[in-house]
């Protein structure tokens, strides 16, 4: 396997963790030692740093969760990096670098890292703590900068990731079962072929963003969790999801200006309805490849859906 490959893989694994800690968040579990396993063995894989479970060594630190054998360096682990996870781990690592015997005394860098960032402005923050401690915050996938990392590296960090999402997993559905649910959602009026005139380019509108939360977040309206990320599925499956995302996006810019335009009729320039319709055949193209891809059904292309045809809750076809 070549880098380029290795990488892909790695980013696939890191999608499928934070959606593993996003659903055990969710369910109530408790993430601390999962986050500090996830940290404490990728940040060890990519630059040996030999980090050592400090709650092992000194059961009474809060500040850390991690040193290196001289403890120079200590890093606190958590799911999100926030600004209130920030300010309290300064402040407890202040309190008890003081106490006499402190295992903090020697530590000149002070790591805060998260699965992820609460806030992309908390991203690789570089604070000065006093003349002899920098602190640094940052999400994992930034630490550890896979995209410079020579090849034992990424090999290293492949097979500590694919162990975590596997070992540590929420037993996942395969990619067939969330692809499954993931088409009943395409079976939409709005993704039939043209009717000439379309009936409701507001609802058009709306279906499109639906169709992005779900293929980016793999969230409903209300925001449950319904299926996985596009960025955790296998390759092939993962491109063609992020096309169809951009795709709906195109969608969306031809039509979004003539209704913010308040046209009376309802009706957009025939230029952007045929750009519409090509970007609705290629969807069709699309998900009907995606649903060949695990020998499933595609929607019912072709002529639209009566009305009665259709359920009245959520506007996807009746059996």
């Amino acid at each position: 396997m070549n880098d380029v490959e290795t990488r892909s893989r790695i980013f696939r694994y890191e999608s499928i963790l934070r959606y593993q800690t996003k659903t055990m968040y969710a369910n109530g579990h408790l993430l601390a030692d999962y986050c500090e396993t996830v940290i404490q063995q990728s940040l060890n894989a990519a630059f040996g740093l030999a980090l050592r479970n400090a709650n092992a060594d000194y059961p009474n630190l809060k500040a850390v969760d991690h040193l290196n054998p001289n403890r120079t360096l200590a890093v606190q682990a958590t799911r999100a990096v926030s600004k209130a996870k920030v300010e309290g781990t300064i402040a407890l690592f202040k309190s008890e670098r003081t106490k006499a015997g402190s295992p903090l005394e020697n530590v000149t860098e002070l790591h805060i890292v998260g699965l992820e960032c609460a806030k992309p402005s908390m991203g690789t923050q570089v604070l000065r703590l006093d003349k002899d401690v920098t602190v640094k915050t940052y999400s994992l996938l930034l630490g550890l900068d896979v995209r410079n990392l020579a090849s034992g590296q990424l090999d290293a960090v492949e097979r500590v990731f694919h162990g975590l999402t596997t070992v540590e997993g929420l037993n996942l559905h395969n990619d067939k079962e969330e692809v499954k649910e993931i088409l009943r959602h395409f079976d939409r009026p709005a993704l039939h072929d043209s009717r000439g005139v379309e009936g409701n380019w507001s609802d058009m509108l709306s279906t499109m963003k639906d169709l992005r939360r779900l293929i980016a977040r793999g969230t409903d309206a209300a925001g449950r969790q319904i299926t996985r990320p596009y960025s955790t599925f296998e390759p092939k499956a993962q491109a063609l999801l992020k096309h169809i995302y951009d795709l709906t996006s195109g969608i969306s810019r031809a039509i979004a200006a003539t209704l913010a335009s308040a046209n009376p009729f309802g009706q957009i320039d025939l230029n952007d309805a045929a750009r519409v319709d090509v970007y609705r055949i290629s969807i069709q193209r699309d998900v009907s490849a995606l649903a060949a891809e695990f020998e499933l059904n595609a929607p019912r292309w072709g002529t639209p859906l009566a009305d009665d045809d259709l359920c009245p809750t959520c506007g996807q076809s009746l059996p």
